[in-house]
């Protein structure tokens, strides 16, 4: 039914550019997660570069983001762990949004699936009532990883790569599953 081929969807207007009031020189100084595991985690250590890749983008823009300054300010102490990890600042990018896509994408097929379920059940549903249930499934998870997540920076993250042509077909190919 509705839920069949769930791809991510992410196209919205922008309110504007957000005007950033934090320096680099502050981001990298701020305090990273606590490492109390002796030995690295495999998947740690790229999801703290997605994290300070969003991060930064989303405060200082897309010039501000090097794999050089992604290594600095994920307090990586392998001048390659980005490069090795994602191949180049594109794939980083498309690896960011892939990450957030994915929870979004897992929440949209949930509440598809609720749909389906309730479309199955015996009783007169005509297409209007379908459609409140329907944009709330496409519009509820994604406000669900932005406005209702206090840490988030995907909102301002994916405004300033919609607002560059090269990045911006980049997010269109990961969200529709062309990457």
């Amino acid at each position: 039914m509705f839920h069949s081929g769930c791809s991510p969807l992410g196209r919205g207007e922008s309110p504007g550019r957000h005007r950033s009031t934090t320096t680099l020189d502050e981001v990298r100084r701020m305090p990273r997660p606590a490492q109390h595991d002796p030995g690295p985690h495999p998947t740690r250590r790229p999801l703290e570069m997605i994290g300070a890749a969003e991060r930064l983008v989303a405060e200082h823009g897309l010039a501000a983001m090097s794999l050089r300054e992604i290594q600095v300010v994920s307090d990586q102490k392998n001048k390659s762990a980005a490069q090795y990890h994602f191949g180049s600042r594109d794939g980083l990018i498309e690896a960011v949004v892939l990450t957030r896509m994915g929870t979004v994408n897992e929440r949209r097929c949930e509440l598809l699936t609720q749909i389906d379920r309730s479309i199955a059940e015996p009783g007169d549903r005509s297409t209007a009532d379908l459609l409140c249930p329907l944009a709330e499934a496409m519009v509820r998870p994604l406000a669900e990883q932005t406005i209702l997540t206090p840490s988030s920076h995907w909102a301002r993250f994916i405004l300033q790569c919609t607002s560059d042509p090269t990045i911006s077909q980049i997010v269109r190919r990961s969200v529709e599953g062309q990457a």
